[in-house]
């Protein structure tokens, strides 16, 4: 059975929007060795963790472009018939970009289901951490109200689990910021709109 993204956490992003502040974009390099220890620091449950400077190091280490989870529908297709298999991918994605948080939702409900609460609220926990350093206190409508992202595919996987599907993508500068603004198609009833990010964190970087 696939598991609906979109269906299941929308709410909570929108609940994570209004909890958190804006996060500031450094423009420090990679730091692998506290890299490792802030990803050390939030597995064991820390709450002072930097997400959004986690976030940050991650895109940097990839040269500012990111990556996509690319077993993920496999993973969805293997979550209730042989979980096992689909942490395996969730826990490969996680050393790949440990702050896509795609693989810590999937981690999340794959350790529900197996009756193991205490590791399904630690990922849980990790998930929405890297949720709140996204949206910042904002709902995405404006350019004073958007969300932060760190690069292309994060813009992307936000979208998708908000249940949002994306028709255009137009790069608008604004009193000095950079912005990929996202037209929404209209469905079910709701009106076309747009999602703001900020995108200063990597734009003009990656080459």
């Amino acid at each position: 059975m696939t598991i609906r993204f979109p269906v299941r956490v929308a709410s909570a992003i929108m609940a994570a929007a209004a909890l958190a502040a804006t996060p500031v974009f450094a423009k420090e390099k990679f730091d692998e060795a506290g890299y490792k220890a802030a990803i050390a620091k939030a597995e064991n449950g820390d709450a002072d963790v930097d997400y959004g400077w986690l976030r940050k190091q991650a895109t940097a280490a990839s040269g500012f472009f990111g990556s996509n989870w690319e077993t993920r529908q496999k993973a969805e297709e293997l979550y209730q018939q042989e979980p096992d298999k689909a942490l395996a991918l969730a826990k490969a994605r996680m050393a790949q970009d440990w702050t896509d948080f795609l693989p810590h939702m999937m981690a999340a409900h794959i350790h529900r289901t197996l009756e193991q609460p205490a590791e399904a609220e630690r990922q849980n926990r990790i998930a929405m951490g890297l949720l709140r350093s996204i949206t910042g206190g904002h709902k995405g409508t404006s350019a004073e109200d958007a969300f932060d992202a760190v690069n292309v595919p994060e813009e992307y996987r936000t979208l998708m689990t908000m249940g949002l599907i994306p028709e255009r993508q137009a790069l608008v500068p604004k009193d000095g910021h950079n912005f990929d603004v996202f037209t929404i198609k209209a469905r079910e009833g709701k009106p076309a709109r747009e999602v703001w990010f900020n995108i200063d964190a990597f734009f003009g970087k990656q080459f």
